[in-house]
């Protein structure tokens, strides 16, 4: 969804939240040190030091906090990438950017509109891109601990949805979901992503909201 993020359409993500009790319905969400934690209903209001949950057998169970930051921590994105220099294209990926490796030739896979660079340049996977060559960092705005199907229709938008013909909606042109309502289109898309009935299953997720910063807030 990198495209969506560069064209303004995306400014929220959500992850499931690894840990949760999914299948316990008696639990809310919280902010406690301005992060969201889960704790009982019946303790909703606990002070910021007991702030916990619990549920079956196992008892007491530590708040969780996001992984992924809170607001004002800055994301740097990984995306599918490579270097198209004859020197630096299968060599061992460098720790710092070399100082003859201009802008012209670094590629994105994502944006790259070169039919020949795409189809044959050795494209590397985002997990070893480096930092230097990031070229979007995120600011967390807003972290959430909610339910997937809390999602609104302005959330699901927020998703990188795309207006594609009149009163229809789409995730990507590469793949077959496409409808007129956007949380229909986005739950389509989680499951395409996380496995078939894993929307309906309702689990709870971080709803992380951000804002792409300029070079000079980086």
């Amino acid at each position: 969804m990198v495209r969506a993020i560069l064209d303004g359409r995306k400014s929220q993500t959500r992850r499931v939240i690894k840990g949760a009790p999914h299948e316990e319905p008696q639990l809310e969400a919280v902010m406690v040190r301005d992060e969201a934690c889960f704790i009982e209903r019946a303790h909703v209001g606990t002070p910021q030091e007991t702030c916990h949950y619990r549920y079956g057998e196992e008892g007491e169970q530590p708040a969780i906090a996001c992984p992924y930051g809170a607001p004002g921590d800055k994301l740097w994105v990984r995306e599918t990438w490579g270097l198209n220099h004859y020197e630096y294209e299968r060599a061992p990926i460098p720790k710092v950017r070399p100082s003859d490796l201009e802008d012209q030739y670094l590629a994105y896979q994502a944006t790259e509109d070169d039919s020949e660079v795409r189809n044959e340049l050795r494209w590397r996977p985002s997990i070893h891109m480096p930092r230097w060559m990031s070229r979007l960092t995120l600011e967390i705005a807003e972290v959430r601990a909610e339910r997937l199907l809390a999602c609104s229709e302005n959330d699901a938008k927020a998703e990188g949805l795309e207006w594609t013909t009149p009163g229809r909606w789409s995730v990507a042109t590469h793949l077959p979901i496409i409808g007129d309502d956007p949380r229909r289109v986005y739950f389509e898309l989680w499951d395409h992503i996380n496995g078939a009935g894993s929307a309906a299953a309702d689990p709870w997720v971080w709803a992380v909201s951000f804002r792409v910063l300029d070079e000079a807030a980086q």
